[in-house]
This record gives C-alpha cells, sequence and structure tokens, in this order.
C-alpha cells in the first residue's frame, strides 16, 4: 500500500486530484452566481456539476497513466523506458497553482460570508406556510404564522414587507421563487412549513435570496403544541436577526411581539382564518375571536385592527348597518390611537367615516387625519387606497398617484389598488390588471370605465363584453351593455342585454336601470317613470354613479305629469340616506333645506330645483339655486365641472353658459382627456337632453349644432359596435 502512494506521488495524481477539485469547486461557484443572473436553468447548472464529478476519475486515469514529457504527453511506460523524468520543479509548479486556487478560494469565502450572501434591496415576502399537517383545521396556524412574521419584519428600519393580500396570492402555488419575487418586487423571500402531530408542532423556516434563489438561512423547529408564544418568539427573532443581518444598516427592534398573551394569540390567529374565510358564519366567529384576544390582551392592536376589517366585511354582507360600523370603527380607531397616536390606520379609519358621511369633501376632522396620516410612511395598502381616494375627489390626482404607487410596492398585486390608478387616467394599470390576473372580470371593466369615461363607447363596449365572459354570474356587466347599448341606440341588443342581467338578478338594481332605460328609448317615458317612483319608494335605488338615472326619470315623469308633490316625497329619503347612510334620522323635509350639504347632495338639489319651480315653490327653489352656486364657486365641485356646470346653468336660466359647458365636454371626449373622476362614469346624455328641463335649449342653433356634434360621435361607436356583434 505504502508503495502505491508513493507511486501515486511519482507520478503526481495527488497533486493533479487537488488541483482539479479546486478548479472544479470555483467553477461550481461561478456559475452559481451567474447563471440566475443571465436566466439560465437550474437543469444546465446541475448538468456542469454532473460533468465536473464525472471527470474527476477521467483527469486521475490520465495522471496515472500519462506523462508530460518535453515531447509532449506519452504514454506513463514508453517515458520511463526513454528516460524522461519529471522536470524539475514540476510537482512544485503544481503546488503554486494549488495555492493560488485556495487563496482564490478563501476570498471568495470570506467576500461570501461578509458580504453574500446578502439581500440587493430592503423588500422582503412572506409567503403564506405550507399546512404539511394531517388536519386540514391547522390551515389556521400555518396562515396565521405567516402574519406574525410579516408582522415582525415590519419592525425592522429600512425594511419593507409585501402585504399578506399580494403574497397570499400565491397560496397553494407551486411556481418558482424567482418569479414570484419578480411578480411581488421583492428582494428576499420567507417561505416554510408546519407540521401539527398529537402535541408537537414542527416548523421549517427559509429566507431565500431572489436573484438566485439560493437559501440564506434555513431553520428546522422542534416545539411542544402549548408553546406558541415560544414558537412566535424565536421563530420572529431569528428571521429578524438574519434578515438584520443581511440588510447592511438594518437594525432589529428590542420587542417584536404584537401579542403577548399565549391564549390571545391563538384567538388571534383564528380569526383570521375566518376572517378570511369572510361567510356569514365565519365572520361571527372572527369578532367573537378578536375580541376574546383583546379582552386577553388589552395592549393588542393587532386584533383591534383586523376587528375593524371583520365589521367592514359583516357590512358588506349586509350583517350589520352602516350606522352601527360607523360606531364600532370610531370606537376601535380612538383606543388604538391611544396607544399608538401615529397610527396611520386608525387616523385613516376615522377619517374615512367622516369623508363619507361629509362626501367629498369631508369635515375638518376628515380633513385633519387624512393630512396627518398624509405625514407619514403609508405602510398599509387598505389605508393608502384611502387617502388616494380622498385626494382623487378632491382635486389632487398627482398626489393619489402617488399614495397609490406607493401602496403598489407593498402591495404589487392589490387588484383595487391597480383599478383605482386605471381611473385616474392612466390606462397601464388596467392592462397590468389583465396581465397579472388574466382570467379576473375586474381589469376590463377598469378598462371599460376608463373608456367610457372618454366617450369612447366602442372601446368600452368591448371591455365589458370581455368583463362579462371572464365573469358570467355577475349581472353588473350584462346591465353595463345595456345601458351603453341604448345609449348608443342598438335597443334590441340593449334589452336582450337587460335580459341576461334579469336571469342572473332579478332584483338587481342595475336590471332595474336597464329596464327603465328599455321604456325610455321606445317612447314609454310614462312607463319607466313610474318604475323609478316605485323603486325609489321601495328603497331599491342604486347607490353608486347610475342613481342619476333613477333620478332623472323619476324627476321627468313628476315634470310631464304634474306630480311634483309625490316626487318630492320619494326623493327626500334617498337624499336624507345619500347624505347620512342611516346615521341620522329621517328628517321629512329634508329635500327641502335650501343648504348643500355635501357634493352628493349638490348634485340632487340640482335636479330637485326644477321640481319645486313646477310646484309652486319658486322661491325656495331660487335660494337653493344660489346656495349652490355658493357651493361651486367656492370649490367644493372638484371634478365633473362640465357636467355640473352644464346643470348649474340651465336651471339658473344661463343657456348660453349651459351650451359653452355643453361644448367644453364634447372637447374633452375628442380629445380623450377624460378620467373617471373628471366624468359620471355613466354618462348617458342622450337622456339628459331629451329631458324636460331641456326644452328651453331645443330650439338654439348652437345647442343644436352641439347636440349634433354628439349625436355623430355615437353614430360612429354604433357602427363599430354593430361591426363587433355581427
Amino acid at each position: 500500500m505504502v508503495r502505491v502512494f508513493q507511486e501515486l506521488r511519482r507520478r503526481n495524481v495527488d497533486r493533479v486530484a487537488a488541483a482539479y477539485l479546486a478548479v472544479a469547486w470555483l467553477i461550481v461557484q461561478v456559475v452559481e452566481t451567474l447563471f440566475p443572473v443571465f436566466g439560465l436553468s437550474d437543469a444546465l447548472m446541475r448538468l456542469i456539476v454532473v460533468l465536473l464529478i464525472i471527470g474527476f476519475p477521467l483527469v486521475l486515469a490520465l495522471a496515472w497513466f500519462y506523462e508530460l514529457t518535453p515531447e509532449g504527453v506519452m504514454p506513463a511506460g514508453e517515458a520511463d523506458a526513454k528516460g524522461y523524468t519529471k522536470p524539475v520543479g514540476f510537482g512544485r509548479q503544481i503546488d503554486f497553482v494549488i495555492i493560488a486556487l485556495l487563496a482564490i478560494a478563501v476570498v471568495w469565502l470570506i467576500y461570501d460570508r461578509q458580504v453574500g450572501p446578502g439581500i440587493e434591496g430592503n423588500t422582503i415576502a412572506v409567503l403564506p406556510f405550507v399546512n404539511l399537517s394531517p388536519d386540514p383545521e391547522n390551515e389556521y396556524f400555518a396562515d396565521g404564522l405567516s402574519d406574525v412574521l410579516m408582522h415582525a419584519l415590519a419592525q425592522v428600519d429600512d425594511v419593507s414587507v409585501i402585504s399578506r393580500r399580494s403574497a397570499f396570492a400565491f397560496k397553494q402555488q407551486d411556481r418558482d421563487i424567482r418569479e414570484v419575487a419578480e411578480l411581488l418586487g421583492a428582494d428576499a423571500i420567507v417561505e416554510g412549513s408546519v407540521q401539527r402531530l398529537d402535541n408537537r408542532l414542527r416548523i421549517t423556516v427559509q429566507l431565500i435570496d431572489s436573484r438566485s434563489g439560493t437559501n440564506l438561512q434555513s431553520q428546522r423547529y422542534d416545539f411542544s403544541d402549548s408553546d406558541l408564544f415560544a414558537i412566535q418568539d424565536n421563530l420572529s427573532q431569528d428571521l429578524v436577526a438574519a434578515v438584520a443581518q443581511s440588510l447592511s444598516g438594518a437594525v432589529a427592534p428590542a420587542s417584536l411581539r404584537p401579542i403577548v398573551s399565549d391564549q390571545a394569540l391563538e384567538y388571534h390567529l383564528r380569526g383570521l382564518t375566518n376572517l378570511r374565510r369572510s361567510s356569514r358564519e365565519s365572520l361571527e366567529l372572527a369578532e367573537q375571536q378578536f375580541k376574546e384576544a383583546i379582552e386577553l390582551d388589552f395592549r393588542n392592536l393587532e386584533s383591534r385592527h383586523a376587528l375593524s376589517e371583520t365589521y367592514n366585511a359583516m357590512m358588506r354582507l349586509g350583517m350589520i348597518s352602516y350606522r352601527d360600523v360607523a360606531a364600532r370603527k370610531v370606537k376601535i380607531a380612538n383606543e388604538i390611537l391611544e396607544q399608538d397616536p401615529d397610527s396611520v390606520r386608525a387616523l385613516v379609519d376615522i377619517a374615512w367615516l367622516d369623508f363619507a358621511v361629509n362626501f367629498p369633501v369631508g369635515t375638518d376632522i376628515s380633513r385633519d387625519y387624512f393630512e396627518r396620516a398624509l405625514q407619514m410612511p403609508i405602510k398599509h395598502p387598505g389605508a393608502a387606497y384611502e387617502i388616494a381616494y380622498y385626494l382623487e375627489w378632491n382635486d389632487r390626482p398627482e398626489e393619489a398617484m402617488a399614495v397609490l404607487k406607493q401602496a403598489l410596492e407593498l402591495d404589487p398585486l392589490s387588484q383595487d389598488l391597480f383599478y383605482s390608478a386605471a381611473l385616474l387616467g392612466d390606462p397601464w394599470y388596467a392592462e397590468r390588471l389583465m396581465s397579472v390576473y388574466p382570467d379576473s372580470a375586474m381589469g376590463y371593466s377598469a378598462a371599460a370605465d376608463l373608456h367610457l369615461a372618454r366617450g369612447e363607447w366602442a372601446e368600452a363596449f368591448t371591455m365589458w363584453s370581455l368583463a362579462a365572459e371572464k365573469d358570467p354570474g355577475n349581472p353588473d356587466y350584462p346591465a353595463n351593455l345595456a345601458l351603453l347599448l341604448f345609449e348608443v341606440g342598438l335597443i334590441d341588443h340593449a334589452e336582450a342585454a337587460v335580459q341576461k342581467a334579469r336571469e342572473l338578478a332579478p332584483g338587481s338594481t342595475m336590471t332595474g336601470v336597464g329596464e327603465m332605460m328599455s321604456r325610455w328609448v321606445k317612447g314609454e317615458k310614462d312607463r319607466a317613470g313610474e318604475l323609478a317612483i316605485a323603486a325609489l319608494k321601495e328603497g331599491r335605488h342604486p347607490v353608486g354613479a347610475s342613481h342619476f338615472v333613477w333620478f332623472y326619470l323619476a324627476r321627468d315623469y313628476a315634470l310631464r305629469n304634474d306630480k311634483g308633490s309625490e316626487f318630492l316625497e320619494v326623493a327626500n329619503r334617498w337624499m336624507h340616506d345619500a347624505v347620512y347612510k342611516g346615521t341620522r334620522p329621517l328628517d321629512p323635509d329634508f329635500v327641502r333645506m335650501p343648504v348643500v350639504v355635501t357634493y352628493v347632495d349638490y348634485w340632487n338639489r340640482l335636479h330637485v330645483i326644477p321640481v319645486l319651480r313646477a310646484n309652486g315653490e319658486g322661491d325656495l327653489a331660487d335660494e337653493m339655486l344660489a346656495n349652490a352656486q355658493r357651493f361651486f364657486d367656492n370649490g367644493s365641485v372638484k371634478f365633473q365641472k362640465s357636467e355640473t356646470d352644464f346643470e348649474l346653468n340651465l336651471f339658473a336660466g344661463n343657456l348660453e353658459g349651459a351650451i359653452d359647458s355643453f361644448d367644453r365636454l364634447l372637447d374633452r371626449w375628442a380629445n380623450s382627456e377624460a378620467t373617471y373622476t373628471s366624468f359620471n362614469r355613466g354618462n348617458f346624455w342622450s337622456l339628459r337632453l331629451a329631458g324636460v328641463h331641456t326644452l328651453p335649449l331645443r330650439d338654439d342653433p348652437r345647442f343644436q349644432a352641439a347636440k349634433a356634434r354628439y349625436d355623430r360621435e355615437l353614430a360612429l361607436h354604433r357602427s363599430r359596435i354593430q361591426a363587433e356583434l355581427q
């Protein structure tokens, strides 16, 4: 055996082996670093490693059987027969090569430890942990653990954490980490799994560099089932320490515990799962669980925020009234602000509730709280959405877009944020929404709304048709198509769309709008008005942008049939609810209040004015008109100025001003300058221009010219839609 080793050394096989291993290691490090940069596949990387392994015994065999001689490479036996010996210093030359390679390796290791692997950037996403437990009920703990870690990482200075809503979009999806990171805009990814058996928990956590897909840290933890607090504490501290180390300058906070009590944490995690399920039964459970968590840990702010979100979800399902939600959310927000005066979410909650009641300008309360929130980093996407909405409706679109962009950095897959940004006039966000969510109708709906606001009916028709294909069970899309088709004069197709909406949702308010429009365009104006009056009496009127259709039809019916008193009676409740949303007892004389309360109230009172005149209440109509004019002149009407200015001038008897407003509107449409907030979503100007209140304009040559221009636009789009329908 000794002779074998001596022969290996004589033939420099040992040195060749050492040199080969050093070169192979260096090649692997280079490949591992550069392949992800150039987007080369992992399969190619594995192939190189396999070839290097295969090459090792081959190189050793060559070193054994062949010698390097002055005549070149020849078999070892032949070299010995010719008397060749190893060149002087040949082994030392190989030693120098080995030393150089080892020096490179040491430098690389030092760099890898001190500089890399590290996170280039400061944005981290925590993906939903995988539940490996046999019991699916343990899903709550896996999801909740992700939430706990998100909270912990958000406490680290200079670290941005992708929102749960975007991160959880990849739940139960097997996708490449680098692809996920690119979609989320994340520099690092945290993922893991939870396995719960009997009274034991096994949790794995990985911190992954999104550039290369390599692990920066991987840990496995084994806990007793009763150690929830220890689980939260250990995982959070280890993960935050790893992130802080990977980010130069990042500082880990002294405390990472949002919920101190073990039992409170258990209630909180179960509550989050039930909140995400969003059924009536699950929301009732979530409310109770968050209340239990707060009672067990009074300084627990996370459960208060979650309880506030639960009330929003309950209101959307009609479980509680807006009035109750407002009272509960204000109470929760004030409790949070007592402990954390700079809580952006709590500030925005209070501001939003005041703003919604006093839409769109708000009062000093909403303005003060919104402006305070704007002075701080806005890390919660929901708060950013509401702040942007406030700015948008107060003629600050650039600031609104800046806030939305900031929110999208934290919630890069939010459909709501994409939708809002699109309606501010940038179609790229609608396109992005369609690209990221190709099976969702929301992107197509956003594009349709933007096209319609710009008077691009054919394009809006195409987008709403696609939205209806993506979400065939939603009655709003065929109803929207029906209204658009009525507007361009394609009555048969419009009625077919109304029938489709009626089949999907017989009691839908949008279906009711379509049916009334059908009656109107077929000349059955009284029947259309009767349906509108009846719907207003029953409280079935819509609360969105299409409510003006009901109001127009009901008012037109009242003016033509001397039904002013009946209209004012049914309009009273609608106008009161539109302003106060059930937060105040009904005032039986609200419709006759001359003071304009909010923008919505301003719009509604404009349409009440001609009815008051016809009803013999001219003095009250004049006073209401004067207050509306002051409301407009004071800058309280921040958008849709061409529309509201047209109505204001018309009811004031300023026909010249009304025609000028209509001309300006057509100019903006022609130049595609309009956005969702600059014009009413519905448009439907043919309905307005055919109403009783426009009679004084009918014979004016300028009005006729403007109306002809509008009709030409409609005819152009009608022909394009007809071609698409065929």
